[in-house]
């Protein structure tokens, strides 16, 4: 089979803190806490989980920099969960 590279193109990004829904064109799709909500280059939007999103993409910006602070283990996760939700998220 042939193989081929994705174009370098520019997503915005944006890590969420807790689980979401995003209507795509293949229908709802969810995202966990920690995984990513992409906005791709015609407007749509999708999740991304966490480790998939760190072999694919990198940084442009000092700002996405920041973001891509080492992978949180499952007890971070959870504090981060927990943080989130006492200052007004589900």
């Amino acid at each position: 089979m042939a193989k081929f590279r994705k174009k370098p193109v520019v997503i915005e990004a944006m890590r969420m803190s807790g689980a979401f829904t995003v209507e795509t064109r293949e229908g709802t799709m969810t995202g966990q806490p920690g995984d990513w909500l992409l906005t791709g280059v015609q407007g749509e939007q999708y999740p991304c989980a966490d480790d998939i999103f760190r072999q694919t993409y990198e940084a442009v910006d000092e700002e996405a920099e920041a973001m891509l602070l080492p992978p949180l283990s499952p007890e971070e996760q959870f504090a981060f969960c927990e943080q989130a939700r006492e200052e007004g998220g589900e």
